[in-house]
């Protein structure tokens, strides 16, 4: 008889390894102490530099925090048909009036959600009139809101550039990784070119928007976290998608938004699995499918003088619009200099005697990146 306390046969050298590699995994009471403390520091760091990028926000943006300095409406602008004669903002908030706010088309938009931000900022702020019966308009408090907004978008990206740095394993130890992302993030946050959204009491919609979609952005990088841990993801599934469906019903220029999840999906996923995973785009893909539409109905008059930038009477128009705007924003982010209002960027693309240069520059820009991009894809 062999005894099993000196046997060593392989199948109890296979137990003993087991037994062992298991021991060395659970992890020691000594090093769980340890680790705990960092853990903590690691969420106070994070609060503290998103704390900063609120604090740098508003230190930018102070002389708006006095009410008296006369921040009225641009009634020459569109002020007037979004607050003073919007019937959406002024009337008292109802279930009626919110069932308006998802029928209607005001300045050739198509924003039930701008609308009804605003209308909660009346609600909040506003006295009722007697005679009128409608909401007194304070430009001040709306610039307030959409200050909030802005600083919130701030963190969001904050959140978004984290989130990617870590996904992607590089900028060296999570410390690093989520100093380069607040950096980044209060870049943008205090960059000039966003002082007419913020200043504007119309522009209100955009840092809506963009929160939304910012939002989005960072539920897809935590979708492919998922992925890859195997956990669960139809959630993350739905809710991606949901954020951006709120971002184009606040304003309709996150329409393409999109392409920037399907760039996420190029950095962070092998070219090798992008086929298999075209899925995530599915949800998005069908909210575009739904909202191009609309958005185009709601916007078949945009060559009124007051609705937008460039006038667009035909197809080609708007595709020069679409252009033109991606590419004028970027030279802007690089080199913000004359920098103007809103509607002093007007043009008329495709008409005799028209220098269109800039048109085909972005569109080879436009060529050359989704060249790029389906490089990758294939």
């Amino acid at each position: 008889m062999v005894d099993s306390k000196t046997h060593h046969g392989p199948s109890s050298r296979e137990d003993d390894g087991a037994s062992a590699s298991s021991c060395e995994a659970e992890p020691q009471p000594e090093k769980q102490a340890a680790s705990t403390p960092w853990s903590v520091v690691d969420a106070l760091l994070g609060v503290a530099l998103a704390g900063a990028i609120v604090g740098l926000v508003l230190a930018a943006y102070a002389p708006m925090l006095d009410a008296y300095l006369g921040w009225g409406l641009a009634g020459e602008w569109d002020d007037r048909s979004n607050f003073l004669e919007n019937e959406l903002v002024r009337k008292p908030l109802s279930r009626e009036l919110l069932g308006k706010m998802f029928t209607a088309e005001r300045v050739n938009v198509f924003e039930p959600l701008g609308w009804l931000l605003k209308a909660l900022v009346q609600r909040a702020t506003a006295d009722l009139e007697e005679a009128s019966g409608l909401l007194t308009v304070n430009a001040w408090c709306h610039r307030m809101a959409t200050l909030g907004l802005h600083a919130a978008c701030g963190v969001a990206l904050f959140a978004v550039c984290a989130a990617v740095l870590e996904a992607a394993a590089v900028g060296g130890t999570p410390r690093r990784r989520r100093a380069a992302a607040a950096a980044a993030a209060a870049c943008w946050a205090l960059h000039p070119v966003h002082v007419e959204v913020v200043g504007w009491t119309s522009a209100q919609p955009y840092p809506l928007a963009a929160a939304f979609m910012l939002a989005a952005l960072w539920t897809h990088v935590a979708l492919l976290r998922a992925e890859r841990r195997g956990g669960r993801t139809a959630i993350l599934r739905v809710v991606g998608p949901a954020l951006y469906l709120c971002a184009t019903l606040s304003k309709s220029v996150t329409i393409p938004a999109p392409a920037a999840v399907f760039a996420l999906d190029l950095v962070l996923i092998r070219a090798r699995a992008l086929r298999a995973r075209a899925g995530h785009l599915l949800g998005y893909a069908a909210v575009t499918a739904a909202m191009v539409p609309v958005t185009l109905r709601a916007n078949r008059l945009g060559h009124d003088p007051d609705a937008d930038v460039i006038r667009l009477d035909r197809v080609e128009q708007r595709v020069a619009k679409g252009l033109v705007t991606i590419f004028f924003c970027l030279s802007k982010a690089a080199y913000p200099a004359k920098l103007s209002p809103h509607y002093t960027q007007r043009d008329l693309y495709f008409e005799p005697g028209h220098d269109d240069s800039e048109v085909w520059v972005a569109a080879a820009a436009f060529v050359f990146l989704s060249g790029a991009a389906a490089a990758r894809w294939a």
